[in-house]
C-alpha cells in the first residue's frame, strides 16, 4: 500500500505488546505473511494502524479484567479456606 508516495506494509493483526527499559513495543502480523513474518515494532512505527491498536487494547483489557476475576475469586477461596481451619483450630 502507498500512502503518500511511501510504501508502506500493512497489519494484519497485532499479537502482543512488551515494554523494555521504557519503551513499548508491539508484535506485527504482517498481511500476507505467517509467523515467521512476525516483528516487534515500537509504537512511533506503526503509523495508520489505529483501528488494529484499538482492537488489541481491547482484547487485551478483557482479559486484564477477565484474569482480575479468577485472581478474586482464588484470593476470596483461600482467605475463606484460611478463616475455616483457623475456626477450626481456634475453637476446637
Amino acid at each position: 500500500m502507498e500512502i503518500e508516495g511511501i510504501k508502506e506494509w500493512e497489519i494484519e493483526k497485532i499479537l502482543n505488546k512488551r515494554k523494555i527499559r521504557e519503551v513499548e513495543k508491539y508484535l506485527v502480523r504482517w498481511k500476507g505473511f505467517m509467523a515467521e513474518g512476525d516483528t516487534w515494532e515500537k509504537k512511533e512505527n506503526l503509523k495508520n494502524v489505529g483501528e488494529a491498536l484499538e482492537e488489541f487494547e481491547g482484547r487485551i483489557n478483557v482479559e486484564i479484567r477477565r484474569q482480575e476475576k479468577i485472581d478474586m475469586a482464588v484470593l476470596w477461596n483461600t482467605l475463606d479456606t484460611n478463616f475455616f481451619l483457623f475456626s477450626f483450630i481456634y475453637f476446637s
